[in-house]
């Protein structure tokens, strides 16, 4: 009995694992890693954001689903948090020529990795990029 549980938490575990590292139509998610309050993209974000900006120029009918973590009651992580989001969007936006319209965000749940943004692709319909709450903004963008 006790190996039919450890089977079924074996299948269980890979199928909420296989939901966060792939996408709603089951392409790969990107992961963009930053550390602190820093919003500055390294190499290595760059490197992967260049990647979705491949990715969405080849499949012109794909959307980008942007998931930022860490819902917090600290404010300046919260602005730290859009302050990533937009430096991704704006990143993808004017670097490399990506129409602003096919990003959707969502967010993600508490009790994920804060320092992280995810990005993966669906078919579904972008909405409006959503405005940052005047509050949430940083006087020096």
């Amino acid at each position: 009995m006790k190996r039919h549980l450890r089977l079924f938490h074996l299948i269980l575990c890979s199928c909420l694992l296989g939901g966060v590292l792939f996408g709603q139509d089951g392409s790969k998610v990107y992961s963009v890693k930053f550390s602190g309050y820093k919003i500055k993209l390294s190499k290595k974000a760059k490197a992967s954001l260049n990647d979705v900006a491949k990715v969405m120029k080849d499949q012109p009918n794909y959307n980008c689903v942007v998931t930022g973590y860490c819902i917090s009651e600290n404010v300046r992580f919260n602005a730290t948090r859009w302050d990533r989001i937009n430096k991704i969007i704006n990143h993808l936006v004017e670097k490399k020529g990506i129409d602003v319209d096919r990003f959707i965000f969502r967010y993600g749940t508490d009790g994920d990795n804060c320092d992280k943004v995810n990005l993966g692709f669906t078919s579904e319909k972008a909405d409006t990029p959503p405005l940052l709450h005047p509050n949430l903004r940083r006087k020096n963008q």
